[in-house]
């Protein structure tokens, strides 16, 4: 296998890095602003630090995918003579790799549905009152 190959993939998992990071600083801002609020509704606080916490395990699985990605092009780039057991271990850190970026993405749609629906218990909460 080519070193390169698992090192092609780090710009495109670097913009889902990227967006995660955005939501969670967006998520943090509206928490803050929801604590300083005199009507704070505790249950959809509830719901937006879990999320937080979603969003903070997908995180960790990107960064985690992509250190395995790194070692798997590392390996793969020492790897001079072609040894079987170095071109298995590599394969396995790049399948590793993929399968905790697919679960990364799973926990990003599931915050992203719940999301939704927060925000649309959020604006009925907020028509209820006026």
């Amino acid at each position: 296998m080519a070193w390169y190959i698992p090192i092609t993939l780090l710009p495109g998992i670097s913009l889902l890095l990227l967006s995660t990071a955005t939501l969670t600083v967006s998520l943090n801002t509206e928490i803050k602003d929801m604590l300083n609020s005199n009507n704070c509704d505790t249950d959809i606080l509830r719901k937006k630090l879990s999320q937080l916490k979603k969003l903070t395990l997908a995180k960790a699985g990107i960064y985690i995918s992509i250190a395995m990605f790194v070692f798997a092009g590392l390996l793969a780039g020492v790897d001079k003579k072609g040894l079987e057991v170095s071109q298995n271990i590599t394969s396995l850190f790049i399948v590793l790799g993929v399968i905790l970026l697919l679960i990364s993405l799973i926990y990003l749609i599931t915050y992203s549905f719940r999301a939704v629906k927060i925000r649309q218990q959020q604006f009925r909460r907020f028509l209820r009152l006026k």
